[in-house]
Order: C-alpha cells, then structure tokens, then sequence
C-alpha cells in the first residue's frame, strides 16, 4: 500500500499534519452496490442525477441506490451516515449549490 501526500487548507487556519495510507480499491464496481448520497444542499442532487448516468454508461452491472440525508449542513443524526453504509459497498457524496 502506498501512501500519498496531499495537502488541506482550511478556512480556520487550524494546521494538522496527518499521514494517512491510501485507502483499497475495488478492481471492478460489476455487481457492487453503489450509494449516491446527497447531504440535501440545494443542487446536490442534480450533480448526482449526471453521475448516476455516467455509472449506468460506464458500470451497468453496477447496482446503483439514492440516498438524502435528513437535512443539510447540520451533523446527521445518528446512525443515519452508519446505516447508509451498511448497504452499500461504495459511495458518491455530493454537496450542493
């Protein structure tokens, strides 16, 4: 596993210096269940309504689902985040605006 470097600004101007080992990928999405997750920002869903038909092109025995979140820019409630991810293998999270 290779480790890569990236780096973050943050509007706060807190630094932090995490390394971090890049997460596995899959070789192949056939058959995998895809979550499209909007935080419910305006527009959001939009970005996901392209990207659910670049999936279907490009992956179509991918196994693709929706999911809104509650409500936007408050920290779900919880377990929300946890029982989307218990269903699917991968996700897309889109913001709005």
């Amino acid at each position: 596993m290779s480790t890569n470097s990236i780096e973050v600004l943050r509007p706060t101007g807190m630094i932090v210096d995490k390394k971090a080992e890049a997460a596995v990928r899959d070789t192949s999405l056939d058959g995998k269940k895809i979550g499209l997750v909007w935080n419910h920002k305006d527009y959001g869903e939009r970005l996901l309504d392209a990207v659910e038909e670049i999936f279907k092109e490009r992956y179509p025995k991918a196994i693709l689902s929706r999911w809104q979140l509650e409500e936007c820019c408050k920290k779900p409630p919880e377990g929300e985040i946890e029982s989307i991810a218990e269903k699917i293998d991968a996700v897309v999270y889109t913001l709005g605006d």
